[in-house]
C-alpha cells in the first residue's frame, strides 16, 4: 500500500483499516516500522523522506505526517 506524499504515490485515507499487518511504500521503498506501544498503534517510517504512518492497535490508518 503507497502512502500519499508530495512524490505523487497512491492515496490512503485516515481511517482506513489497513489491518495491523500493513506495510506501506514511500519514495519507493518499504517503510520500516516500529514495534507497538502499550496499545498497540505502529509508526510506519520513510527512510528516505521521513513521512510517518501511524496505525492504531485496530489497524485504522490514524495518521499521516510528512
Amino acid at each position: 500500500m503507497a502512502i500519499a506524499t508530495n512524490y505523487d504515490l497512491d492515496e490512503v485515507s485516515l481511517g482506513d483499516d489497513v489491518g495491523t499487518d500493513a506495510t506501506f511504500t514511500c519514495c519507493d521503498e518499504t517503510m520500516t516500522v516500529a514495534d507497538p506501544d502499550k496499545y498497540g498503534d505502529r509508526t510506519h517510517t520513510c527512510g528516505s523522506c521521513g513521512t510517518c504512518a501511524d496505525v492504531t492497535g485496530l489497524g485504522l490508518l490514524g495518521d499521516i505526517r510528512d
